[in-house]
């Protein structure tokens, strides 16, 4: 497998429309989106969907295609807080290990409020995030598997 012919793929459906009608001849490297940077940065592929704050962060080593971005402007349903309280009311936070450019905009809202809580990192999973932490950070399908089981515990969509 050739770097210069393997593409970075994220399983999230918002990521679909990046890869409808790519040509088969093209090797395929399904990773996490926090991830794909490394695989990038070690040319282990040539082009791959990565954070934001990824990029902001490797952006002399990296070229942006321009024009193309996962992005909302507005509720997006895909990046979601959840816990049984207002944000306000939190100690503690779970923030998957799984994504970086979320995180990132969590503290920054968060930090707006004049909020502290203790962020924990820990794996991508509603049930477990919750047993430990008053609210939970999840990206993706897992949010979005998380907001149609249990629509109660959503607290705030980061793209409002």
């Amino acid at each position: 497998m050739s770097w210069e012919r393997t593409i970075g793929r994220v399983s999230f459906i918002n990521c679909e429309p990046l890869f409808y009608g790519l040509d088969n001849s093209w090797d395929v490297l399904p990773a996490p989106p926090s991830w794909l940077t490394g695989h990038l940065l070690r040319k282990d592929c040539i082009l791959a969907p990565i954070p934001a704050a990824a990029y902001a962060k490797n952006s002399s080593e990296l070229v942006l295609v321009p024009d193309l971005a996962i992005s909302s402007r507005g509720e997006v349903g895909s990046v979601l807080l959840f816990g049984s309280m207002p944000i306000e009311s939190m100690n503690t936070i779970a923030l998957p290990s799984d994504s970086a450019s979320s995180v990132a905009l969590l503290r920054h809202l968060v930090s707006k409020r004049n909020l502290q809580p203790k962020y924990v990192e820990m794996g991508p999973d509603l049930e477990g995030m919750l047993d430990s932490c008053d609210g939970c950070l999840l990206i993706g399908d897992r949010a979005l598997e998380g907001a149609r089981a249990h629509p109660d515990l959503v607290v705030m969509d980061l793209g409002s």
